[in-house]
């Protein structure tokens, strides 16, 4: 924004620079809530269906997709952690993607996106749409043609890993991957978190690893 002012003569909001600032400070104080959160105060409930975490040096990739039918707005998100439940990365991603399982589908080549440059080699993949798990797993998409160009991407990166595990998770297990899709289909950008996940999803994070009472 200053940028702006000073490089092309425009002109500064005042209230978009304390929304702004106030965005950024909310960021940093809860940026560490998550990772600094004890592993060990995990609780389990059978009534209840929650994140799990892979095996030791394992990662697993939670996506989504997201869109809007009224302003054709949508999103993608994915992201990524480690045996202990720790944010590694992620990533909310602005886009038109339409039908729906295409979205699904760049949200998972985003997470498999994100663990190669991270040399992460051995990954579970996780998301709620079966039509696209079983494309995969299949190495098919049938009568789906438009999902072709996605699933090549994808069997190209199956090849990079040494290990790849594509499977179905209910919505109620992938609600991080889905809050950073809502993200992006909301402030209508794109964003990547390494090591650190943003204030917004650090309360939805929190809940994949340590159960929260159910809300309306």
């Amino acid at each position: 924004m200053r940028c702006t002012a000073i490089y092309k003569n425009g002109i500064v909001n005042p209230d978009v620079v304390i929304s702004n600032d106030n965005f950024s400070s909310l960021e940093w104080a809860n940026v560490k809530l998550v990772n600094d959160s004890p592993t060990s105060t995990r609780v389990s409930s059978s009534n209840i269906t929650t994140w799990k975490p892979p095996p030791e040096n394992f990662t697993k990739i939670n996506s989504d997709g997201a869109w809007d039918p009224m302003t054709k707005n949508g999103g993608t998100g994915t992201i990524l952690r480690d045996h202990s439940g720790h944010f590694l990365a992620g990533g909310s991603y602005f886009n038109t993607y339409n039908p729906a399982i295409e979205s699904e589908a760049m949200a998972l080549i985003q997470g498999c996106f994100l663990a190669a440059r991270l040399n992460k080699l051995n990954v579970i993949c996780e998301c709620d749409c079966k039509d696209l798990v079983e494309f995969v797993n299949n190495q098919d998409c049938g009568e789906s043609w438009r999902l072709n160009p996605f699933l090549e991407d994808l069997l190209r990166f199956k090849s990079l890993f040494s290990n790849f595990t594509c499977t179905w998770t209910p919505r109620e297990a992938n609600r991080s991957a889905d809050a950073a899709a809502k993200l992006a289909k909301q402030r209508l950008l794109s964003q990547e978190w390494m090591n650190y996940p943003p204030a917004s999803l650090v309360s939805t994070l929190r809940c994949d690893v340590q159960p929260c009472p159910q809300t309306e």
